[in-house]
């Protein structure tokens, strides 16, 4: 690989990554950029809903998954050699960035409860027969 340039602030934050992590990530990043534009192109031609949030969740889980190796490659390499060499805010690092994952996670599955509920009970009301008087 090149060696790229970077100005003096970000040089404290680059990372070297072997050959066949760097082919794996923009790997996938490549597959989630033509799910992204394929999202694109059914909502132009006008793809019935549900079938277009069927892709965009599929794009949700590789992304996931890219999170997932990438957070694995950070703590196998950079946190372990940081802690080697007695880096210990490293781990204070570390611990943000798993709390900013797990609440922008949290964030997505977390239904609101009143518009929840609200919607059992208008299905209920559907559902169940009027009462004969």
């Amino acid at each position: 690989m090149e060696e790229k340039k970077t100005c003096p602030c970000c040089e404290e934050r680059h990372k070297e990554r072997s050959d066949k992590e760097y082919k794996d990530l923009i790997h996938r990043l490549n597959r989630m950029e033509g799910q992204i534009r394929g999202i694109k192109g059914m909502v132009e031609r006008g793809v019935y809903c549900t079938d277009i949030l069927v892709q965009v969740a599929a794009v949700n889980a590789a992304l996931n998954s890219f999170n997932r190796v990438l957070l694995a490659n950070h703590i196998k390499t950079c946190v372990t050699d940081d802690i080697r060499a007695g880096k210990e805010e490293t781990v204070d690092e570390l611990i943000a960035t798993l709390q900013k994952l797990s609440r922008s996670k949290l964030r997505l599955q977390r239904p609101n409860r009143s518009k929840s509920k609200l919607s059992t009970l208008n299905r209920r009301k559907l559902l169940l027969p009027k009462p004969n008087l």
